[in-house]
């Protein structure tokens, strides 16, 4: 990186409207160059992405495709699926994207998921783990899960733990949790991804399970070797659960936030990117290692540790379940 690349990337973090919008996105890619992933070649990698039929998730796997990757995903809409796989088609024609219908706040769901991966390849190189949904009230899954410990957290645990031996066979296997600009809000409480009646606030419901997923990379790290974690952030991005979870801030900001495209790119950077070519067990935004505060109060919450131990007394992942079908 230059000398000029250095300068520009300090400044752009301490403006933090810069740093996360798209101004920062198109400065750091112009002076830092950045290759684009879609011109790789990925022909020989297999990856799982949640969230395929909108935002982040959908950009995520049409540029994977593009590099000639094959790609699992879910959604818990079988239109939603079909016409997101469609599209993607239009876009990569011929291309390998297996999409099912599941709800990743669904236990068995998941397991059903991890069976239909095991069923249909012996290999996976990555997974990113980009599902997300917005909840304006309280709400429970009917495993008792507040909604957005169980999108964000239990259900991503959940999967990584049931396609963690497809990881075998790959030479450099990574898994990506993407994370939130709102995870600077919160300080890590495991017994608020519990909240009552009273207590209930989605954004700041919302930020919390963010920051587990920061913590729960770090857990995994200290016990999976061989397998690169990490967070991201996408940034400040124009995406369906800020339009309905954020429209005062869309209204504000609607002119510089970033596409969906600009906020996938530093996930699929991740996946992409051999381990050995950066660090790991990381926050990143914009291809760079960044700070996981920014505000001191948020700093020495509840371990990483914690976070694990709330994830394991949840319903451990089954395989022996009837598989999904998946979506023509």
């Amino acid at each position: 990186m230059t000398a000029l690349a250095r300068v520009a990337d300090f400044l752009l973090e301490a403006s933090v409207v810069g740093a996360h919008t798209t101004i920062g996105y198109r400065i750091r890619r112009t002076l830092e160059r950045w290759p684009d992933v879609a011109d790789s070649d990925l022909g020989n990698r297999t990856f799982v992405v949640t969230g395929a039929t909108s935002g982040i998730g959908h950009e995520a796997v049409a540029t994977l495709l593009a590099a000639n990757a094959s790609v699992f995903s879910v959604s818990r809409s079988s239109e939603r699926a079909r016409a997101a796989r469609r599209s993607l088609l239009e876009r990569c024609p011929g291309a390998d994207v297996d999409i099912v219908t599941a709800d990743i706040a669904r236990p068995d769901d998941v397991d059903a998921f991890a069976a239909h991966v095991h069923d249909r390849t012996d290999r996976l190189d990555g997974i990113g783990h980009c599902a997300g949904a917005f909840f304006p009230e309280l709400t429970h899954t009917d495993d008792g899960l507040e909604a957005n410990a169980a999108v964000y957290v239990a259900g991503p645990h959940q999967l990584t733990r049931s396609l963690l031996d497809l990881f075998d066979p790959a030479p450099d296997p990574r898994v990506v949790f993407v994370s939130s600009s709102g995870a600077y809000a919160r300080r890590m409480k495991v017994t608020g991804l519990d909240p009552g009646p009273d207590d209930y606030r989605p954004l700041a419901q919302y930020a919390l399970a963010k920051r587990a997923q920061i913590g729960l990379t770090h857990a995994w790290t200290a016990r999976q070797t061989g397998v690169s974690f990490d967070a991201m952030t996408p940034g400040w991005c124009d995406t369906p659960l800020v339009r309905s979870g954020l429209p005062r801030f869309r209204t504000l900001f609607g002119p510089i936030l970033r596409g969906p495209e600009q906020g996938a790119d530093t996930l699929v950077w991740l996946l992409s990117t051999p381990s050995r070519q950066r660090r790991t067990d990381r926050l990143w935004r914009d291809r760079r290692a960044r700070l996981e505060h920014r505000l001191p109060w948020t700093a020495g919450g509840d371990s990483p540790e914690a976070v694990w131990e709330w994830c394991e007394q949840q319903r451990p992942a089954r395989l022996d379940v009837v598989d999904l079908t998946a979506t023509p």
